[in-house]
């Protein structure tokens, strides 16, 4: 993970927890942020698991620090996303602002 994507995990951390404790609410923007990297490692994963394993085969796809990186932390993402949900549902209009970082 490269600088911001660890400064904008530790925040969104820090809210999450803040949020746990005091049954308040994760701020919009911050749940938006959340959303993008669930989606961005999701779309890694799918991409592994559809094209990349089948093609090059899975043992070189989840060997050394490719198992981190294809398989742990995306699933981590998406449990951490959807366990770790404090605050209102996010409204379909605003969900697709989570593919602008795999459009891009």
């Amino acid at each position: 993970m490269h600088g911001r994507g660890k400064q904008i995990a530790l925040i969104c951390a820090g809210a999450s927890v803040r949020a746990m404790r005091s049954g308040g609410k994760i701020p919009a923007g911050l749940q938006m942020l959340r959303l993008a990297g669930a989606a961005s490692t999701g779309v890694t994963f799918m991409t592994v698991m559809c094209f990349l394993g089948p093609v090059f085969g899975f043992a070189s796809m989840f060997a050394g620090p490719n198992l981190v990186m294809h398989l742990i932390v995306p699933v981590l993402a998406a449990a951490l996303f959807i366990a770790g949900r404090c605050g209102e549902d996010i409204p379909k209009r605003k969900i697709v602002t989570g593919a602008v970082p795999v459009l891009i």
